[in-house]
């Protein structure tokens, strides 16, 4: 039996400004089999949801609907099943379709929900699942194709941290790529070796030496635009791009060139198509893995907690500051 049959939540009626997203009374649907109820306790912002609000995600929701693709909570109901288990444990949860976890309450599929540890945080659990799982997803694409160090763009990003950690865990050899001086600085302070600004004039140069001298062959890449170009022009032949963020807003360009003279890869990498392919055995073992590092490798740095009425206030300070640490939403203050 389902608790409520009403709550509040962030509802966004069209796609292009986060200011046509009002917070107001939404009515539950009611459970199907497989699907369990939670109440909402966190819930994170990414930039995939900020490319959602603006229309250009590869999800695309019937509007009105409730946004946010990850968050955390308490199973408070199910609609029959296996998810019965389910019913009074903390979880993970990610949304797909319907609506999202900007609100009190998610209706969610059960096999998207990972039951939390008991010494892992709602805060930290909120984030358990769109960095983390994308940064060792990734990370083991690396390892398998065995390259001799990795490349990465938007680098003093939550994700760029944990995928550097990983990689220093193995004793493997990551090129960070950043913006600004002052990430350079941090990031070198944190023990990163390598550090590049893609805006400096020597930058070419730079990560072409860097690359050859490392067989930096695989590069992941959340810029795209012209900097998908340079990866490819500077990395070593038969080298793999794996685009999975677009922060530039261009498209990528690329040399057909470079494509055939170095025998390139390009590759995209969606995390919602690779937890598709996984089995709900799979992922809760992945993510049982995956919170066995989140006080270290995998730790999510929260920067500020805003209350849900406050939605639009943390959408522009996430915006404004996208790598200087999480801001989270309370969904039930």
């Amino acid at each position: 039996m389902i608790p409520v049959t009403t709550m509040q939540g962030a509802r966004l009626l069209r796609y292009g400004t986060p200011a046509d997203m009002p917070v107001q009374e939404v009515e539950l649907p009611a459970l199907q089999p497989g699907q369990v109820l939670i109440r909402m306790a966190y819930a994170s912002i990414n930039p995939s949801d900020l490319a959602f609000l603006s229309g250009q995600y590869g999800i695309k929701k019937k509007l009105p609907a409730v946004p946010g693709f990850e968050g955390s909570g308490t199973v408070v109901a199910y609609g029959g099943g296996w998810s019965r288990f389910l019913v009074g444990r903390r979880v993970a949860c990610a949304s797909s379709s319907g609506d999202g976890t900007w609100a009190q309450y998610m209706v969610a599929d059960a096999k998207g929900c990972i039951p939390l540890r008991r010494s892992v945080s709602l805060e930290q659990g909120s984030s358990l699942i769109v960095n983390p799982m994308t940064a060792v997803a990734m990370y083991n694409i690396f390892e398998k194709g065995r390259h001799g160090a990795l490349i990465q763009t938007a680098a003093a990003s939550a994700l760029g941290g944990m995928i550097r950690k990983l990689a220093a865990v193995n004793g493997r050899p990551v090129i960070n790529i950043v913006r600004r001086d002052e990430q350079v600085n941090t990031l070198e302070e944190q023990g990163a070796q390598y550090v590049l600004n893609s805006t400096a004039p020597d930058f070419e140069r730079k990560l072409a030496v860097l690359a050859r001298k490392l067989q930096a062959t695989m590069a992941v890449d959340a810029v795209g635009g012209a900097l998908t170009q340079q990866l490819v022009g500077c990395m070593p032949a038969f080298s793999t791009v794996l685009v999975y963020g677009g922060l530039s807003g261009e498209a990528c360009a690329l040399s057909p060139g470079l494509l055939i003279f170095k025998e390139a890869q390009i590759r995209g990498f969606w995390l919602s198509l690779w937890l598709q392919k996984q089995s709900a055995l799979s992922l809760m073992r992945l993510g049982w893995s995956v919170q066995k590092h989140l006080a270290g490798e995998l730790k999510t740095e929260v920067r500020r907690i805003y209350p849900l009425a406050e939605i639009h206030a943390a959408i522009e300070d996430y915006s404004r500051q996208m790598s200087g640490g999480k801001v989270l939403i309370n969904c039930n203050p």
